[in-house]
């Protein structure tokens, strides 16, 4: 990814993800330990539990996808589908962790 390195930029003040990522785990009270899950196709799901009771935090990294939405169709962002729909996955994850409940 061209827009945000996956592995940070320092000279552009842009951390790695990974380490944001937990910095942002640890302000949400996750936690501490994150779980990684191979999901096949080169997508990784890394999941953050505790989160102060409100549920989890969750990151899907696509090995094959730049600054795109995911998605298994051309879209705007990309003419080249990915290997997987991110919309079902977020709209579940909301239903799951609603905000206030």
């Amino acid at each position: 990814d061209t827009t945000i390195p996956y592995g940070g930029e320092p000279a552009k003040g842009l951390p790695a993800l990974p380490d944001w990522l937990a910095e942002r785990a640890a302000l949400a009270g996750c936690a501490p330990g994150a779980r990684d899950r191979d999901e096949g196709d080169g997508v990784t799901v890394r999941t953050w539990h505790g989160c102060d009771g409100r549920g989890a935090l969750v990151h899907y990294r696509i090995a094959s996808l730049a600054h795109d939405w995911p998605s298994t169709t051309p879209n705007p962002d990309s003419e080249t589908p990915a290997v997987m729909d991110a919309t079902p996955v977020i709209e579940r994850f909301m239903r799951t962790h609603p905000l206030g409940g």
